[in-house]
C-alpha cells in the first residue's frame, strides 16, 4: 500500500471491487463499473420480515427469507441496478446506471411501475439513495450537492456540500434530517446533515495524519455510515486514521459539536453499521488490518452502542474472503441478521444475533448465476 497518501477512503474501498470484478486498474472502467464500486449492497428486509431486497454485483434481487423464491428487479435482461432502498410501503428508490447518465428511479415491489427521476452524470459518480422513514422523501448525493427529493420526483431542497456523490445518506428517526458520510480528496472525512428546510451544516470534518515523517498508509481514511440516537440528539460513526492506527467509535454530540470517545475496535476497516431495532447493539462487518495491509478476511460483528460488549458472531466455518465488502441488517423484529457478500456459497444468508442458526437464501449455480439456494445442491 506505500506510495498512495492521496488516497482516499472511496477510492480505497474502489480497490476491493476492481480485483472483484478483474479489471485492470490502469485500463477503461466503464460507468456501470463506476457506479458498482460505490453501491450500496446492504440487504433491505420488507416491514413485515418476510423477503429481503439486495444489490449483488449488477443487479437487484427480491428473496424470500426462506431462501425458496427469488425474482430479478425489474425483470427486464438490463443490468446496472444498484443500492435498492425500501420504502415504508414496500416501493423501491435505486440507481439505474445506463450509459455515462444514470437516474434515480423507483419501482413497486415486485419490479413494477417504474419512475425516473434525478439524473447522475459522470463516470466516477454514483448516487446512493435513501428513503425517509415515513417514506414521503429520497436523499441522495450529486457532485458537491446533497438532494431531497418526493417520491415523484420533486426537488424539495438541494445543498452545495464538500463531499462527492458517493456520500452515504441516513435519516433521522423524525425524518426532518440527513447525515451524509463522506470520504475524499486524500485524507479527509467528514459529516455533513441537510434538512427539508434549505439548511445544510457539516458538524464533523477530520483530516488524516499525512504527515511528512508519518508511515505513508497513515494518510488513508475511512468513516463509516452513521447512525442517529432515538432521540436524534447524537450521531454514531466508525472512523479509521490510518492503516497503522485502530478503528474508533464515536458520538457525535449535535448540540455541542462535540465528539465523545466510545470504544476501539482494533485494526478493522468498517463501511457500514446497522442499529438493531431495540437501538441497544450495532452490527457491522469489518475487514481485517494487518501490519498496514487489508487483509481479505471479513468478520462480524456486534457491539453495545455504550462501547460494552464487542463480541465476533461470524458463524464457524464459513469464509467471507470477497473483496467486495459485505454488508450486513438487522430484521425488523432483532431475530435475524442478514448478510450478502460476493462469495460463492452463500451470497445471501441471514443468521441469529449469536451467530448460530445459518440459512442461506442465495448461491451461484456453476455457471455464477445468482439462484435461490433451495435450488441448490448442498454445499461440500
Amino acid at each position: 500500500m506505500a506510495g498512495i497518501v492521496a488516497l482516499g477512503a472511496a477510492a480505497v474501498a474502489a480497490l476491493f471491487v476492481i480485483a472483484a470484478l478483474g479489471i485492470e486498474s490502469g485500463g477503461p472502467v466503464t460507468p456501470q463499473q463506476w457506479a458498482s464500486y460505490s453501491a450500496n449492497r446492504t440487504p433491505r428486509w420488507s416491514a413485515d420480515g418476510q423477503a429481503i431486497t439486495v444489490n449483488l454485483r449488477y443487479s437487484i434481487y427480491r428473496v424470500s427469507a426462506d431462501g425458496i423464491r427469488m425474482e430479478r428487479l425489474p425483470a427486464q435482461g438490463e443490468v446496472g441496478q444498484f443500492s435498492p432502498s425500501l420504502s415504508t410501503e414496500g416501493r423501491i428508490a435505486y440507481l439505474d446506471s445506463k450509459g455515462r447518465v444514470g437516474r434515480i428511479t423507483t419501482m413497486d415491489r415486485d419490479g413494477k411501475r417504474i419512475k425516473r427521476h434525478l439524473k447522475i452524470r459522470g463516470e466516477h459518480k454514483a448516487g446512493i439513495p435513501q428513503w425517509s422513514p415515513h417514506g414521503q422523501h429520497i436523499a441522495v448525493a450529486r457532485i458537491s450537492q446533497s438532494i431531497i427529493m418526493t417520491e415523484d420526483g420533486e426537488i424539495v431542497a438541494t445543498h452545495n456540500n464538500p463531499f462527492p456523490s458517493g456520500a452515504i445518506p441516513t435519516w433521522s428517526n423524525n425524518g426532518e434530517k440527513v447525515a451524509f458520510a463522506w470520504c475524499f480528496n486524500g485524507p479527509r472525512c467528514g459529516i455533513t446533515i441537510a434538512s427539508l428546510d434549505d439548511a445544510s451544516k457539516t458538524v464533523l470534518d477530520i483530516q488524516g495524519i499525512a504527515k511528512p515523517d508519518a508511515i505513508q498508509d497513515e494518510a488513508v481514511m475511512n468513516l463509516s455510515s452513521v447512525v442517529w440516537s432515538p432521540d436524534d440528539q447524537t450521531i454514531y460513526y466508525i472512523v479509521l486514521r490510518g492503516l497503522h492506527l485502530p478503528a474508533v467509535l464515536h458520538a457525535l454530540n449535535l448540540s455541542t459539536l462535540e465528539s465523545r470517545f466510545v470504544a476501539e475496535l482494533g485494526g478493522q476497516w468498517v463501511d457500514h453499521i446497522h442499529l438493531s431495532p431495540d437501538d441497544d447493539t450495532l452490527l457491522c462487518i469489518a475487514t481485517k488490518i494487518h501490519n498496514g495491509e487489508l487483509v481479505y478476511d471479513q468478520r462480524i460483528y456486534l457491539i453495545n452502542i455504550n462501547g460494552t460488549a464487542q463480541r465476533e458472531i461470524t458463524p464457524d466455518g464459513l469464509v467471507l474472503e470477497s473483496r467486495i465488502i459485505a454488508k450486513a441488517s438487522w430484521s425488523p423484529d432483532g431475530s435475524r441478521i442478514a448478510v450478502s457478500h460476493n462469495g460463492y456459497w452463500p451470497a445471501l444468508f441471514t443468521i441469529a444475533p449469536d451467530g448460530s442458526d445459518l440459512r442461506a437464501l442465495i448461491v451461484r449455480d456453476a455457471e455464477y448465476n445468482h439462484i435461490p439456494a433451495q435450488a441448490a445442491p448442498a454445499p461440500p
